[in-house]
């Protein structure tokens, strides 16, 4: 399908995980302008697909003038469409009541970080057009089923997702219709380094056993099943009418909410 991607310009945050690296390959082989940005210090050892299209920014997700000036930049060479934010990490300790500092990182990943990257965000391109409705200007944040259902995951990340949640609910209105502003909610997802590669490989449950009974597909998701709806979603010509989603992509394990 021909998704008009083409030399459109979309930011992606956190684009050297597992399910952002594999839509930053996508966006790629669709066309798009792609500026990943990262705090990781080996960003240079990640391998991507070569392409000329392709940027990779080490910013600081909490310093803002720092992320707008990144921002700009981007946007100075090409016109910016859209932004996809793919930062945020459920590892922690397994106390119900985590201590302040870990609580404050957890929240500061999962929540403070997308908001702030999505206003530096929204200031820059509404300085630099004049459209007042422009369905071809997106904002995707990425949250977890654990906003949704009970996974034992930690108690503040949890929270956090669902924050995340109600954030694109409200911006969904307010940004609207020069923006749409959407969430994709991945269910249990495995790729390599990721977190269920590590449980697997700890032998702490039976994956087979909670897969069977938890999940209707009876199986994890790949990378590929999330990447594929990111793209969908950076499309204006397939998904123009797409507003205030939050798409939950996860083999029907929420289906009895």
């Amino acid at each position: 399908m021909n998704l008009d991607l083409n030399d459109k310009h979309i930011i992606l945050a956190g684009g050297l995980g597992g399910i952002g690296s594999k839509t930053v390959d996508l966006l790629i082989e669709e066309g798009a302008r792609v500026t990943v940005f990262t705090q990781s210090k080996n960003y240079k050892d990640h391998n991507f697909k070569k392409s000329d299209k392709l940027s990779v920014v080490k910013t600081n997700y909490s310093n803002e003038d720092t992320l707008e000036k990144d921002i700009s930049n981007a946007n100075n060479i090409q016109k910016l469409n859209g932004l996809i934010i793919m930062v945020g990490d459920g590892r922690s300790e397994k106390e119900i009541f985590l201590k302040k500092i870990e609580s404050k990182r957890i929240w500061n990943l999962n929540y403070f970080i997308p908001r702030n990257i999505s206003e530096r965000f929204v200031k820059v391109v509404q300085k630099s057009t004049n459209e007042e409705n422009n369905s071809e200007l997106f904002i995707t944040f990425c949250s977890s089923i654990a906003a949704q259902i009970f996974l034992n995951a930690p108690t503040e990340y949890s929270v956090a997702k669902s924050a995340l949640e109600k954030l694109t609910k409200e911006l969904s209105w307010k940004l609207a219709p020069l923006f749409r502003v959407n969430c994709i909610s991945p269910g249990n997802i495995f790729f390599k380094g990721g977190t269920w590669d590590k449980i697997q490989r700890s032998g702490e449950i039976d994956i087979t056993k909670m897969l069977s009974e938890k999940v209707p597909m009876q199986r994890f998701g790949e990378t590929l099943d999330i990447a594929y709806f990111a793209v969908f979603l950076s499309s204006s010509k397939v998904s123009s009418f797409f507003n205030g989603a939050c798409v939950k992509i996860d083999g029907g394990q929420t289906t009895s909410l």
